[in-house]
Protein backbone atom coordinates (compact mmCIF):
# COMPACT_ATOMS: atom_id res chain seq x y z
CA UNK A 1 0.00 0.00 0.00
CA UNK A 2 2.91 2.28 0.77
CA UNK A 3 4.27 1.72 -2.68
CA UNK A 4 0.92 2.50 -4.29
CA UNK A 5 0.58 5.71 -2.23
CA UNK A 6 4.08 6.83 -3.24
CA UNK A 7 3.29 6.16 -6.90
CA UNK A 8 0.10 8.25 -6.64
CA UNK A 9 2.02 11.13 -5.05
CA UNK A 10 4.70 10.87 -7.71
CA UNK A 11 2.08 10.86 -10.46
CA UNK A 12 0.24 13.84 -8.90
CA UNK A 13 3.50 15.80 -8.67
CA UNK A 14 4.26 15.04 -12.32
CA UNK A 15 0.79 16.22 -13.39
CA UNK A 16 1.07 19.47 -11.43
CA UNK A 17 4.56 20.13 -12.81
CA UNK A 18 3.38 19.46 -16.35
CA UNK A 19 0.36 21.79 -15.84
CA UNK A 20 2.62 24.56 -14.56
CA UNK A 21 5.01 24.13 -17.49
CA UNK A 22 2.07 24.09 -19.94
CA UNK A 23 0.62 27.28 -18.42
CA UNK A 24 4.00 29.00 -18.49
CA UNK A 25 4.44 28.10 -22.15
CA UNK A 26 0.84 28.67 -23.29
CA UNK A 27 -0.55 31.67 -21.37
CA UNK A 28 -2.05 32.81 -18.13
CA UNK A 29 -3.77 30.62 -15.64
CA UNK A 30 -6.12 33.36 -14.46
CA UNK A 31 -7.66 36.60 -15.69
CA UNK A 32 -10.03 39.34 -14.74
CA UNK A 33 -13.19 40.66 -16.33
CA UNK A 34 -14.28 44.20 -15.55
CA UNK A 35 -18.05 44.54 -15.25
CA UNK A 36 -19.07 48.01 -16.46
CA UNK A 37 -22.20 50.00 -17.09
CA UNK A 38 -23.30 53.53 -17.75
CA UNK A 39 -26.31 55.80 -17.39
CA UNK A 40 -27.13 58.28 -20.13
CA UNK A 41 -27.71 61.88 -19.07
CA UNK A 42 -31.36 62.89 -19.01
CA UNK A 43 -32.49 66.48 -18.50
CA UNK A 44 -36.11 67.09 -19.43
CA UNK A 45 -39.21 69.01 -18.48
CA UNK A 46 -42.87 68.14 -18.54
CA UNK A 47 -44.80 71.41 -18.82
CA UNK A 48 -48.54 71.52 -18.21
CA UNK A 49 -50.41 74.66 -19.33
CA UNK A 50 -53.75 74.82 -17.52
CA UNK A 51 -55.15 77.19 -20.18
CA UNK A 52 -56.30 79.68 -17.54
CA UNK A 53 -58.04 82.80 -18.83
CA UNK A 54 -58.19 85.50 -16.21
CA UNK A 55 -59.92 88.83 -16.11
CA UNK A 56 -57.34 91.61 -16.02
CA UNK A 57 -59.84 93.91 -14.34
CA UNK A 58 -59.68 91.74 -11.20
CA UNK A 59 -56.60 91.32 -9.04
CA UNK A 60 -55.20 87.81 -8.81
CA UNK A 61 -52.72 86.61 -6.25
CA UNK A 62 -51.15 83.16 -6.66
CA UNK A 63 -53.44 81.90 -9.41
CA UNK A 64 -52.14 78.54 -10.64
CA UNK A 65 -51.64 78.64 -14.41
CA UNK A 66 -49.50 75.57 -14.89
CA UNK A 67 -47.04 73.10 -13.46
CA UNK A 68 -43.58 71.99 -14.43
CA UNK A 69 -41.96 68.67 -13.64
CA UNK A 70 -38.17 68.65 -13.69
CA UNK A 71 -36.04 65.57 -14.27
CA UNK A 72 -32.27 65.75 -14.59
CA UNK A 73 -29.81 63.10 -13.46
CA UNK A 74 -26.61 65.13 -13.96
CA UNK A 75 -24.45 64.58 -10.84
CA UNK A 76 -23.67 68.30 -10.55
CA UNK A 77 -27.32 69.34 -10.79
CA UNK A 78 -28.94 71.52 -13.42
CA UNK A 79 -30.45 74.92 -14.19
CA UNK A 80 -34.08 75.72 -14.93
CA UNK A 81 -34.60 79.04 -16.68
CA UNK A 82 -37.79 80.99 -17.27
CA UNK A 83 -38.00 83.71 -19.89
CA UNK A 84 -40.85 85.92 -21.03
CA UNK A 85 -41.30 86.59 -24.75
CA UNK A 86 -42.60 90.11 -23.95
CA UNK A 87 -40.30 91.09 -21.10
CA UNK A 88 -42.79 90.21 -18.38
CA UNK A 89 -45.92 91.75 -19.89
CA UNK A 90 -49.05 90.34 -21.47
CA UNK A 91 -49.46 92.26 -24.72
CA UNK A 92 -52.90 93.23 -25.97
CA UNK A 93 -54.69 95.48 -28.49
CA UNK A 94 -53.18 98.86 -29.36
CA UNK A 95 -49.87 97.68 -27.86
CA UNK A 96 -51.44 97.84 -24.40
CA UNK A 97 -49.65 95.74 -21.83
CA UNK A 98 -50.56 94.22 -18.53
CA UNK A 99 -47.90 93.54 -15.93
CA UNK A 100 -47.81 90.23 -14.09
CA UNK A 101 -45.47 88.49 -11.68
CA UNK A 102 -44.69 84.81 -11.38
CA UNK A 103 -44.13 82.49 -8.46
CA UNK A 104 -42.22 79.29 -9.17
CA UNK A 105 -40.49 77.39 -6.38
CA UNK A 106 -38.02 79.91 -4.87
CA UNK A 107 -38.79 82.60 -7.49
CA UNK A 108 -41.30 84.80 -5.71
CA UNK A 109 -42.91 87.76 -7.43
CA UNK A 110 -40.58 88.10 -10.42
CA UNK A 111 -41.82 90.26 -13.27
CA UNK A 112 -39.54 88.45 -15.77
CA UNK A 113 -38.24 91.70 -17.22
CA UNK A 114 -35.14 89.53 -17.58
CA UNK A 115 -34.78 85.76 -17.59
CA UNK A 116 -34.78 84.03 -14.22
CA UNK A 117 -32.85 80.89 -13.41
CA UNK A 118 -32.92 78.34 -10.65
CA UNK A 119 -29.80 76.32 -9.97
CA UNK A 120 -30.40 72.83 -8.58
CA UNK A 121 -27.20 71.50 -7.01
CA UNK A 122 -28.07 67.82 -7.29
CA UNK A 123 -30.04 65.48 -9.55
CA UNK A 124 -33.84 65.35 -9.27
CA UNK A 125 -36.35 62.94 -10.71
CA UNK A 126 -39.92 64.13 -11.29
CA UNK A 127 -39.68 67.24 -9.08
CA UNK A 128 -42.96 69.06 -9.71
CA UNK A 129 -43.62 72.75 -9.01
CA UNK A 130 -46.64 74.94 -9.68
CA UNK A 131 -46.37 78.09 -11.77
CA UNK A 132 -48.54 80.81 -10.27
CA UNK A 133 -49.19 84.40 -11.34
CA UNK A 134 -50.05 87.61 -9.59
CA UNK A 135 -51.69 90.57 -11.33
CA UNK A 136 -53.04 93.91 -10.20
CA UNK A 137 -56.45 94.88 -11.60
CA UNK A 138 -56.32 97.50 -14.35
CA UNK A 139 -59.68 98.77 -15.56
CA UNK A 140 -58.07 101.17 -18.05
CA UNK A 141 -56.94 98.45 -20.45
CA UNK A 142 -58.53 98.26 -23.92
CA UNK A 143 -60.84 95.27 -24.44
CA UNK A 144 -59.26 92.23 -26.05
CA UNK A 145 -56.99 89.27 -25.49
CA UNK A 146 -53.65 89.75 -23.73
CA UNK A 147 -50.83 87.22 -23.98
CA UNK A 148 -47.28 86.44 -23.12
CA UNK A 149 -45.37 83.26 -23.85
CA UNK A 150 -43.20 81.85 -21.10
CA UNK A 151 -40.25 79.72 -22.22
CA UNK A 152 -39.03 77.19 -19.69
CA UNK A 153 -35.74 75.38 -20.28
CA UNK A 154 -33.62 72.86 -18.40
CA UNK A 155 -29.91 72.26 -18.88
CA UNK A 156 -27.04 70.55 -17.10
CA UNK A 157 -24.15 72.85 -16.14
Amino acid sequence: MKKFFCQVLYLLGAVLTAASLYAAEHGKTSGKILIRGSVEEVCELAVVDLDVRMSLTESQNGLKVGSITETCNHPEGYVVSLKSANGGFMMGPLNARSDYRIHYDSIKGSNLSRAQGLYRDEPNWYASHDLRVQIEADERLPAGVYRDRLLVEIAAP
